[in-house]
């Protein structure tokens, strides 16, 4: 087994109506044989929907447009397309959470 070490960090920016921009970044797999990353954004505590895949070593993304609470999740995805099992989520707009905030993970990739 292989681990993706990940660290995630959201920017919010909020306007007016509750209307807020994220910006997410992580720290790059340094594994030969990652391929890319899928962000997933969904309610606290899923489903998931697939926002983007980000290339690798691209560790950044973009959403904007976004309104009330947003929970992401990432996973890591290699050369054969096996994906790795989710970060924990980052939720932002959740009751208790922060605004902006860095979280590490370890991902177990098979």
């Amino acid at each position: 087994m292989k681990k993706l070490f990940i660290s995630l960090f959201f920017v919010v920016s909020l306007q007016a109506q509750s209307i807020y921009t994220a910006d997410g970044s992580w720290t790059a797999n340094t594994e030969l044989d990652i391929d890319h990353y899928d962000v997933s954004r969904g309610p606290q505590g899923g489903p998931y929907t697939l926002v983007v895949s980000v290339p690798h070593p691209i560790t950044t993304f973009q959403e904007i447009g976004l309104s009330g609470p947003n929970c992401w999740i990432l996973t890591g995805v290699n050369t054969v397309g096996i994906s790795s099992l989710p970060t924990a989520e980052v939720c932002i707009g959740v009751p208790g959470t922060p605004q902006g905030f860095s979280i590490t993970f370890t991902v177990t990739v098979p």
